[in-house]
Order: C-alpha cells, then structure tokens, then sequence
C-alpha cells in the first residue's frame, strides 16, 4: 500500500495557479439533467426552460449551453469530518439564434456555492476501446464524493434578452426550490464536472480516501506487472 498526503494548502495553491495561468471554464451543460433543463421544445408535464419564454422563431429548440467561470479562487479547508469546497461562480445561459452559427448569452448570474465533501471514492473504469491504444495502462479514474450543499446562493442576476425578462425576476426562487436536486445532480454528476487525468502511467488499485487536519491521505496499491512495465521500459 502507499499513501500520497495533499494538504490543504498545496490543494489551495494548486486551485490559484489554475485561476491565475488558465481559462477554467465549467460545462455544465454537459450534465444531462442540465441539458434537458436547457431545452426549449417539451411537454407541459416537464421542467425545462422553454416553458418560461417565448422562444419559437428566435432560438435554436436543442441549442442551450450552460457554462459557469470562476469569479475568485476556489478554496477548501479539510477536516476530519470532510473538505469544504467554496465556489464563488459566474454563469452564463446561452442558445443559437435561428439562422445564426454563434451562440447568444440570454442571460447571466452570479451563484456563491459551498459544497461539503463528506467522503470520496475513487473508480477505476475501462477506458473506451478508442483510447486503449494511447494511453499505458488502458484504465481511467473517476472522482464518486458524497456531498451536502452547505449554501447556495444566486445574486446579480441580468437579462440580455426581453423575452426571459419575467423568468428572470423569480430566478432565485426557482433555483431555491431545486437544492435537493442540485446536490442530487452533484453527488450523480461530480466526476463530469471536477475530472482526475484521463491517463496515468501507473495503475493503482483498492484507492481509499481519508480526512485529516488540513490534509487528504490517499493510499492505493500497485499493479505489480504495470509498475515493473512502466519503470524498465517506460511503457505497458
């Protein structure tokens, strides 16, 4: 077994060197319940975004892209009972207008979240057979946290298009009432919002993860054959 230690702060300075020399961009519309939020053509009996303006004639129906940017630097603080992850965000909804290539913002807000991450699982899954001839070893890991919303809250919000002004007034509240299926979609979701690499050069195994004072203990095993592999020749 070995055990990797992150603390908090190397976490932290780790979040502000993405903030400061990268263009961190979240697409969220890549969720699916988002993406089906987005749409403008659906039935009565379902929640999507085309119930609350009228779009027929000026928007694309399967065009909504939802993408959310840093307005600070992220930050955690870890204790023995989780990691709080505090996002201070800014979110743009926008959709192709008909007869048009570019995208337009119809709206935007400002949305302040604080995410407790109660505990983490890391799963290791099969890489597509696309990617297996391009990466040693052919496994991918993806990020499975238990999380609560701790706060949440919308501000700022603007308008770039009359039609979605009157949604616009009552936004807050609609968001509001969907928390619990906010937190649903991260606890669902997570790994597609907040990804590890896709490759490693090494395969680890039975991956647990444990909280400390201002540190994450990460221990996994070895695949023996890989590591052998990977230190004589470079390569699987």
């Amino acid at each position: 077994m070995v055990y990797l230690y992150l603390s908090e702060y190397a976490i932290n300075s780790f979040f502000y060197q993405i903030d400061s020399y990268a263009f961190f961009r979240i697409n969220l519309h890549r969720i699916p319940e988002i993406e089906s939020l987005l749409r403008l053509n659906c039935d009565a009996s379902e929640d999507c975004l085309g119930r609350y303006f009228e779009w027929k004639n000026l928007f694309e129906p399967n065009s909504g892209r939802m993408e959310a940017r840093p307005i600070t630097c992220p930050s955690i603080e870890i204790s023995e009972e989780g990691a709080l992850l505090k996002l201070n965000l800014t979110v743009d909804i926008g959709y192709q207008k008909v007869g048009a290539k570019a995208r337009t913002v119809i709206m935007g807000f400002n949305l302040l979240l604080e995410i407790m991450i109660n505990s983490v699982d890391i799963k290791s899954v099969d890489a597509p057979k696309i990617m297996k001839r391009s990466i040693s070893p052919s496994r991918l890991y993806q990020i499975q946290p238990q999380v609560s919303i701790k706060e949440m809250k919308v501000s700022s919000i603007k308008t770039y298009v009359e039609q979605i002004e009157d949604f616009s007034q009552d936004f807050d509240s609609y968001v509001y009432a969907r928390r619990e299926l906010i937190e649903e979609m991260l606890n669902k979701n997570f790994h597609k919002i907040f990804s590890l690499p896709n490759k490693f050069p090494i395969e680890a195994q039975h991956i647990s993860i444990n909280f400390r004072r201002k540190t994450v203990m990460i221990g996994f095993d070895l695949r023996l054959d890989s590591t052998r592999s990977f230190f004589l020749h470079g390569k699987k």
